[in-house]
């Protein structure tokens, strides 16, 4: 159930039975990011499930993501002529 307000989706990195555990990948994934400068941009949360528990989530930035340049050509259907041909009688055959 993804709302078009939300944003770029989170990507589910792991699951723990509690939160210090998932607080400790967290920080771990946050100490390899900053030493790392391919990793910019890269954000981890802990999210609370239900049954006590936890969900480490990570995504990257969506201003760090390379923009797809938009076609500005016309549509193709809209280029396409309309046919002239009339349609086939079956009546007219023997």
């Amino acid at each position: 159930m993804s709302d078009t307000n939300t944003g770029k989706l989170w990507k589910n990195e792991s699951y723990h039975l509690s939160f210090n555990e998932a607080d400790l990948k967290r920080n771990r994934l946050i100490e390899i990011w900053s030493a790392d400068e391919k990793h910019k941009g890269m954000q981890v949360k802990v999210r609370a499930l239900s049954q006590g528990r936890f969900v480490v989530k990570t995504r990257l930035h969506p201003d760090f993501e390379e923009k797809k340049e938009k076609k500005r050509g016309k549509n193709r259907k809209r280029n396409k002529k309309t046919s002239n041909r009339r349609m086939f009688d079956p009546t007219a055959t023997v």
